[in-house]
């Protein structure tokens, strides 16, 4: 007779404490409905503190939160991730969120094929006020499962390094430089959202470290001018990410210079590269 209220009252306290979950809107999994893009994520909470979970069902990745916040004009919440392969920036520069990493897996190798943490196939770009928490502290030798950790794919694209800038000619007329000294540098820069969408959809430059400097010296008049070749485009592991813009940067101040001038990708003086 112990043994059967003991278990009732074990049955009955986990009634209980389903019920309150259920109450204060704690669903572990969203079932209203057969596609993601009408349904509100399984969430709790108001305003900031609105919860998503990364289920494996309904939101199977965390760009399936992110998806059903915004089309709810919602660009702030707390997501309760799970570990996955991004193969895409789910957070485009955009929103306030709060980005909740679990516990890894058991291992410790996280690779395509063996994803046990949050393996990345492409920049994360986080937006202001974006948190991300984790679960523990990983080195390099820990299994996975001791923390949260997030690394690179093997095709997370290479960065652009140095650009090379052609030596600068330096010309007495096709301008309006007075005389003076003017400084210049080259600037590459690539889309660092080129894996989510076409150029005239998502933008958002990544910019490489400034070239070495070159400058010009006019002795006198006023339609002086400077003028570059067409510079070698640095590529990326990832040719999505290969350098679409170029843009020469100048100042009368040595180190100071700033970058006005835009080529596009065919190295063609107009339009913004990234929009063309």
């Amino acid at each position: 007779m112990y043994l059967v209220r003991a278990f009732l009252f074990l049955l009955g306290t986990l009634l209980l404490f389903v019920s309150m979950c259920s109450a204060q809107g704690y669903p572990l999994v969203n079932t209203t409905g057969s596609t993601y893009g009408t349904q509100t994520p399984a969430y709790a909470g108001q305003g900031n503190n609105h919860v998503c979970w990364v289920d494996g069902l309904i939101n199977t990745k965390t760009a399936n939160c992110i998806s059903g916040f915004t089309t709810s004009s919602q660009n702030n919440g707390i997501i309760q991730a799970y570990v996955e392969e991004l193969a895409i920036d789910p957070f485009q520069g955009t929103g306030s969120w709060t980005w909740v990493l679990p516990n890894g897996l058991n291992g410790t190798t996280c690779a395509v094929g063996t994803v046990i943490c949050e393996l990345l196939d492409a920049p994360l770009v986080l937006g202001t006020g974006t948190d991300i928490e984790g679960q523990g502290l990983l080195t390099s030798a820990s299994n996975y499962a001791s923390g949260s950790g997030i690394t690179f794919s093997s095709s997370f694209p290479s960065a652009l390094g140095q650009p090379t800038m052609p030596t600068v000619n330096c010309n007495n007329s096709g301008g309006s430089l007075v005389a003076g000294t003017y400084y210049v540098v080259l600037v590459e820069a690539n889309n660092l959202q080129a894996e989510v969408g076409t150029p005239s959809t998502v933008n958002l430059e990544g910019y490489t470290i400034a070239s070495a400097e070159q400058h010009c010296t006019f002795a006198s008049g006023s339609t002086n001018s400077i003028s570059i070749a067409s510079p070698t485009v640095q590529t990326s592991s990832n040719s999505s990410f290969n350098a679409v813009d170029d843009y020469l940067c100048g100042s009368t101040t040595m180190g100071a210079e700033i970058c006005g001038s835009v080529m596009n990708g065919s190295m063609i003086c107009g339009a913004n590269g990234l929009s063309s």
